[in-house]
């Protein structure tokens, strides 16, 4: 009988061992998926200026990022800008509509022969105090959101991010985007003080 309750034990610990390292290969591949459908937006015209993030939000290429990225200065011809990938290749997007009012653009993706990752929209209610975080592909900010109701459908959140994140996905728990990093308000020292992003359950690729 103690064999057996011996044995039971050391299984019982394998399989939570087993479970946890489980989890922790699907959290890594969750956001392996995640970093894939995040693009940068670049401007060839300026050497190589990275002038903000933007994610892919469905299988087909519609992308999302703020207006003031893909303003006049970054376009490359016909409202067409140039977006990297997480393994550096590229691709030529299109600027769709502008949404001036909330700042956020509509791109379409011009690639061949490419299957897109994307991170979907959350259509449901958020909110305050409810854990996110914003991504992109230089870092990862865990934070909450601070406030909701602020003018241009735009939300207060606590994940500090600077000029060069604006356009990354703020993601919920279940990895759907809530929101794109859009402004930040600076104290009089210029250090970044409150961050704001613009909630995307109106927005439709």
């Amino acid at each position: 009988m103690r064999k057996l309750s011996l044995f039971l034990m050391i299984f019982t610990a394998f399989l939570s061992f087993e479970n946890f390292v489980l989890a922790e290969e699907n959290e890594a591949n969750s956001e392996n998926e995640i970093k894939k459908a995040i693009v940068e937006i670049v401007s060839k015209c300026n050497d190589y200026f990275v002038s903000g993030t933007g994610f892919i939000a469905s299988p087909d290429g519609w992308t999302i990022t703020n207006c003031h990225v893909v303003d006049d200065f970054f376009r490359v011809l016909d409202n067409r800008i140039i977006v990297k990938f997480y393994d550096k290749t590229e691709c030529e997007a299109i600027v769709i509509n502008c949404l001036e009012d909330i700042d956020v653009a509509l791109l379409k993706l011009d690639c061949k022969n490419k299957n897109f990752s994307f991170i979907k929209i959350y259509r449901g209610k958020i909110k305050e105090n409810e854990d996110i975080f914003l991504i992109n592909s230089r870092k990862k900010e865990k934070g909450k959101i601070v406030f909701l109701g602020l003018p241009q459908n735009e939300i207060e959140i606590s994940s500090k991010f600077i000029f060069g994140d604006s356009g990354s996905p703020i993601l919920n728990k279940d990895n759907e985007a809530v929101a794109i990093a859009t402004s930040l308000w600076e104290n009089s020292k210029g250090e970044p003080k409150s961050f704001f992003a613009t909630q995307l359950d109106t927005v439709y690729p």
